[in-house]
């Protein structure tokens, strides 16, 4: 039987504004309205605040679409360097808004309604799974409440589009499929879960570690039973997905996308040729190795859960066990609230060491579902201890709303001290550097920069992105050590980033010394650390020119 959660109301109450629902839509509605104040916010504070660089090759490939300049971001160079969900819904805003800040307020505008519909899935799923609405209501506002989902929800990628095709997938199979029936639902329900995987895996490809756990699930309920209907199901995500992969092939060769392997790549080659250089300390190994799982891990564990859903997801567990009437050897009961949400939680796993042991290159929105598979359980947690604490421990009410408090205060903390730092507080620099491009240089004259986004947005020229996450041809130029000539060959007049890298990190992919071919002439905003100052250079003639 169900544990009583505490109840905050009458029961003539309970379906007015004390009622899971009504506090639900409250919620949604002011994480809605905080996440629209700052989507409408001027293109400085954004920039410092919520948007990397990154999204701005979302941004300025659209506005190329929109135009009629094929896929490109540089309006020459055709690319696949994004996850295609999220392009698809981008392509139209520009159609219909042009260029400039507008499609990028209406796009966060999409981003926050996606956001509030991933904690209408959040609600509705864990309600229905432990037949509780307080469950529900905890494990969304835990959700909806966080500042890190609030603020990387409207970082201008496909994070939010992305949460929320995961949660709708997992919820489609968890409310559908999971449980001895799976063998037995008509073959439409596969063909609905094959169509919301592919979606999935569209919205950001890391998604597939989901869908796979998914169908290996399945796979394991049924046995051979299944075999057919995951059939059906692969098949119908197949097609979902083909249009995709096919028109990546015939466009680059290849279906991988180049931003997932540029940087990875890139670090990968950096090791290697400092193994043969006798340059590759200790402590450089293990920070290739160790360092990135730490960091990777101090993303998705600290900076999504947050202390607070620690603290509490401890605390239920530690109480649990040292209660009197609970032996600790019935950690099966300890676990409860949690085994619905194995697969979600193995999924975050996987990918903290896809992109961490394996690809060397973490970044906070890869690890935006750990955000998920932390509020899930806690819902359900918080309603089961509410009812078995009522007959052994007075004023359980006070409890539960110093619990909130503690809560909230300590996600109102941490949510200002990210509001008042700001994510990105160098990117100034780059829309200095953008201001300086429009300045300086002719309607027709080209720039390259590795961190090419903003420059190439704003600066609006022609801005070739050097380290290749949207230039497969960089990408090659890189890996063939012959990057000043692909410079040359694409006769861009300067190239703009922090003088470390380009004077260090990618020296060795020139195939000859800075100096030879690129002068410094300014610099533009401030230094940072420990990348330097944002500087201008000129590129040199080819010897021989």
């Amino acid at each position: 039987m169900e544990a009583t959660p505490i109840s905050l109301t009458t029961k003539a109450q309970g379906r007015t504004r004390g009622s899971p629902a009504g506090l639900f839509a409250l919620v949604a509605g002011v994480v809605l309205l905080a996440q629209l104040l700052i989507a409408w916010s001027d293109a400085e504070l954004l920039l410092a605040k919520v948007l990397p660089d990154d999204a701005f090759y979302y941004f300025g490939t659209a506005r190329h679409i929109a135009a009629g300049q094929d896929v490109t971001f540089d309006g020459r160079t055709i690319t696949n360097g994004f996850h295609p969900l999220w392009m698809a819904l981008l392509a139209p805003v520009y159609a219909l808004a042009g260029k400039g800040s507008l499609p990028i307020h209406l796009a966060l505008t999409l981003s926050a309604l996606l956001n509030v519909g991933t904690g209408v899935l959040v609600f509705s799923s864990v309600r229905r799974v432990a037949g509780n609405a307080w469950a529900g209501f905890i494990s969304a506002a835990a959700f909806l409440l966080n500042p890190a989902v609030m603020l990387e929800t409207l970082n201008g990628l496909e994070t939010a589009l992305s949460l929320f095709a995961f949660a709708a997938v997992f919820a489609f199979y968890r409310l559908r499929l999971a449980g001895p029936g799976a063998a037995r639902a008509p073959l439409s329900t596969y063909l609905v879960l094959g169509g919301l995987a592919g979606l999935t895996c569209l919205a950001r490809t890391d998604n597939a570690f989901l869908v796979a756990l998914i169908g290996l699930a399945l796979a394991w309920q049924g046995r051979a039973r299944m075999a057919g209907r995951l059939t059906i199901a692969a098949l119908a995500g197949a097609i979902v997905l083909a249009p995709w992969f096919a028109w990546s092939w015939l466009a680059l060769g290849t279906p991988l996308q180049s931003s997932g392997s540029a940087m990875p790549s890139i670090l990968r080659d950096l090791y290697a040729t400092s193994i043969r250089a006798g340059t590759l300390t200790a402590a450089r190994a293990l920070d290739y190795f160790v360092g990135g799982a730490v960091r990777g891990a101090v993303m998705a564990f600290s900076y999504y859960a947050g202390v607070s859903l620690l603290v509490v997801i401890l605390g239920i567990g530690v109480w649990r066990v040292l209660r009197p009437r609970l032996p600790a050897s019935r950690w099966g009961e300890v676990l409860a609230p949690v085994s619905p949400y194995l697969l979600p939680i193995a999924a975050v796993l996987i990918t903290l060491l896809i992109h961490t042991v394996y690809r060397w290159y973490p970044r906070t929105w890869y690890f935006a579902p750990a955000a998920l598979v932390f509020a899930l359980p806690v819902g359900p947690a918080l309603a089961g201890v509410a009812g078995k604490i009522r007959g052994g421990l007075r004023r359980p009410r006070t409890w539960a709303a110093a619990l909130a408090l503690l809560v909230g205060a300590i996600f109102l903390a941490q949510g200002i001290k990210a509001w008042r730092a700001g994510i990105y507080p160098w990117q100034a620099s780059f829309l200095a550097g953008a201001r300086w491009v429009q300045e300086n240089t002719a309607a027709g004259e080209r720039v390259g920069a590795f961190n090419a986004g903003i420059l190439g947005y704003y600066g609006d020229r022609e801005t070739v992105n050097l380290d290749g996450v949207t230039d497969p041809a960089a990408q090659r130029a890189i890996h063939e050590r012959r990057l000043a000539a692909y410079a040359q060959e694409r006769r861009l007049r300067y190239v703009i980033d922090y003088r470390n890298y380009v004077e260090d990190m990618y020296q060795p992919f020139y195939g000859t010394q800075t100096p030879s071919w690129l002068r410094p002439i300014a610099t533009v905003g401030a230094p940072h650390a420990p990348y330097g100052v944002v500087t201008v250079y000129e590129v040199l003639p080819a010897s021989g020119e």
